[in-house]
């Protein structure tokens, strides 16, 4: 039988166990599945704003995105060469974009500061 003091002690200790648990960001899918274009990202800093996960970080994808992303971000590390308004509003959302070969086809990320965004193409 257990004693009130050990009752206690266990649920002193459960705050502990939970100190070295890391919780990962909550993941949002969009509405309709897309692939990674200007309007698909647009899309994705607005579900971001309307859900309040803050500030764009880093837009993830996969191998086969590497060329959509550098054609809207740009090489990393030197930004967009030609000026455009849609790029511009793009850069000062999310600074660079992240190869990722964990990521299954046609899917990517943009990872908030409070959560992730992830998209589907169709």
């Amino acid at each position: 039988m257990s004693t009130r003091r050990n009752f206690f002690q266990t649920l002193a200790a459960a705050p502990l166990a939970l100190l070295g648990v890391k919780f990962a960001p909550e993941v949002f899918q969009l509405p309709i599945g897309c692939d990674l274009s200007f309007c698909s990202l647009e899309l994705a800093c607005q579900e971001a704003r309307r859900l309040n996960l803050g500030r764009g970080r880093v837009l993830a994808v996969g191998p086969e995105n590497v060329g959509h992303a550098r054609e809207m971000l740009g090489v990393p590390g030197e930004g967009y060469n030609q000026p455009d308004e849609a790029c511009e509003a793009l850069q000062r959302e999310m600074f660079r974009y992240e190869v990722r070969d964990n990521l299954p086809r046609n899917v990517w990320r943009v990872e908030f500061e409070r959560g992730v965004i992830e998209g589907h193409g169709p």
